[in-house]
C-alpha cells in the first residue's frame, strides 16, 4: 500500500532534521539505490519492504567498513610491527596495528548508514499505521531517539571489534612464542588479518601455514594469503554492513511504535507486532520458525526476541495486525 500522505510530504525535509553534517545519510530512502553494485542479488520487489530498504542502504556501510579496514593495513609498518613480536608485547602490537584508530574509523564510517537505516525504518514503521502517525512524530523520534541510539550502537560494535582484534593479536603473538610462525611471518599475518574475526583470522592463519607445508614459493604463498585474507574481510564487511543496517531499520520502526503508543496513537490492547521472516532459499531454522510469531507492542517473541533481526544476516523484519 501507498504510504500516508504526510510520509511522503515530510519525506524532503529528514535531512534539515538530522542535521546539516547528516544531510547526505538522510537524503530520501529512493536515493540509496546503489545500481552499480553488483552484490544485490536479489529481486528486491519480492523482499519484504523493511528488508528491502535495508538492501538498498547495505553497500554504503559495506564500502566504508572495507575501507576503513584497508586504510589500518597499509599504515601497519612492518618492521614495526616485527619488533613488537619479537618481544611478544600485545599492546606494542596493537600500537603497531593502531587498533584504536581503525576502530574509531569504522565508527565514523557506520553512523551515517546507521542512523540512515533507522530513519528508513521509522517510515517504515509509520506506514504500516494506514496513517495513525503523522510524520511531524517521526521526525520529532529521530532527533531525540536516534542520535542517541546510533552513538551506542557503535560504540558497542567497536567494543566488540576493538577486543576481537585484541585476541587475534594475543593468539598470533602465542603461536609466534611457540615457534609455530617465525617474527616476520607473524607480522605480516597480524596485518593481513586486521579487521577480521578470530575465526577468520585463524582461517587465514591455518591457509598460510598449509600453504608452506605444501612447499608453495615464499612469494607466491604470500600473494595467495593476502587474497584470501582480502576475501575473508569482503565476507565480514558484507555481514556487518547487512547485520548493523537490519538492526538499526527495525530499530527506527520499534522506535517508532514506541512513540506512536506513548502519544496515544496506537492502542497497545488492539495491537500486535508480527514477526515477518524473508522466505526464500536463505530462510534458515531460527527465523522460519519465529515467521508469523506475535508480540504485544512491548513484548518478546518466543525465544525472548524483542524485535528483529535473531541473528547475524538475518534480514527478518516486524509488521502491525490491528484486532
Amino acid at each position: 500500500d501507498a504510504p500516508p500522505a504526510r510520509v511522503t510530504q515530510h519525506r524532503a525535509d529528514r535531512g534539515n532534521l538530522l542535521g546539516e553534517h547528516e544531510r547526505e545519510a538522510a537524503e530520501r530512502v529512493d536515493g540509496f539505490i546503489d545500481f552499480g553494485d553488483a552484490r544485490i542479488a536479489d529481486d528486491l520487489g519480492d523482499l519484504p519492504e523493511l528488508v528491502r530498504v535495508a538492501a538498498r542502504l547495505e553497500p554504503r556501510m559495506r564500502r566504508g567498513f572495507e575501507h576503513a579496514v584497508l586504510v589500518a593495513r597499509d599504515r601497519a609498518a612492518l618492521e614495526r610491527l616485527a619488533e613488537a613480536v619479537r618481544i611478544g608485547r600485545a599492546a606494542e602490537v596493537e600500537s603497531a596495528l593502531n587498533v584504536i584508530g581503525m576502530a574509531e574509523d569504522v565508527r565514523a564510517a557506520m553512523r551515517s548508514s546507521i542512523l540512515a537505516g533507522l530513519a528508513a525504518g521509522a517510515e517504515v514503521g509509520a506506514g504500516q499505521t494506514a496513517g495513525a502517525v503523522a510524520m511531524e512524530t517521526a521526525f520529532d523520534l529521530i532527533n531525540r531517539h536516534a542520535v542517541e541510539w546510533a552513538a551506542n550502537r557503535t560504540a558497542e560494535f567497536v567494543t566488540g571489534l576493538t577486543e576481537a582484534q585484541r585476541e587475534v593479536v594475543r593468539d598470533l603473538i602465542g603461536q609466534s612464542l611457540a615457534g609455530d610462525r617465525d617474527v616476520r611471518a607473524t607480522a605480516r599475518l597480524l596485518r593481513d588479518t586486521l579487521g577480521l574475526t578470530p575465526r577468520q583470522a585463524g582461517t587465514v592463519g591455518a591457509f598460510r601455514t598449509r600453504l608452506a607445508a605444501e612447499g608453495v614459493a615464499e612469494d607466491l604463498a604470500e600473494r595467495r594469503t593476502q587474497r584470501y585474507a582480502a576475501a575473508q574481510l569482503r565476507q565480514r564487511a558484507l555481514t556487518v554492513a547487512r547485520t548493523e543496517i537490519m538492526d538499526s531499520a527495525n530499530e527506527g520502526q520499534q522506535a517508532l511504535w514506541a512513540e506512536a503508543r506513548g502519544q496515544g496513537l496506537l492502542d497497545p490492547a488492539k495491537t500486535r507486532r508480527v514477526w515477518r521472516a524473508t522466505d526464500d532459499d536463505r530462510l534458515d531454522e531460527i527465523c522460519e520458525a519465529l515467521d508469523g510469531e506475535e508480540a504485544t507492542l512491548d513484548g518478546t517473541f518466543k525465544g525472548g526476541f524483542a524485535r528483529p533481526p535473531a541473528h547475524p544476516n538475518c534480514r527478518c523484519s516486524a509488521g502491525l495486525r490491528f484486532l
